[in-house]
């Protein structure tokens, strides 16, 4: 019983590890977003010293 029950474990293992991608993710819509303005990012003051 206790072999059964690894056998099944790693089978489903397996199978979760090799699943293909695409289930992970959807594909990206037609229509890609635009981008209406930039913001430069706003850096505190300490890691700009550091560097």
């Amino acid at each position: 019983m206790h072999r059964l029950l690894t056998t099944i474990f790693l089978a489903l293992f397996a199978l979760s590890v090799y699943a293909p991608s695409s289930w992970a993710q959807e594909e990206p819509t037609g229509s890609p977003r635009k981008i209406v303005s930039r913001v430069v990012p706003q850096y505190p003051e300490w890691p700009v010293a550091f560097n």
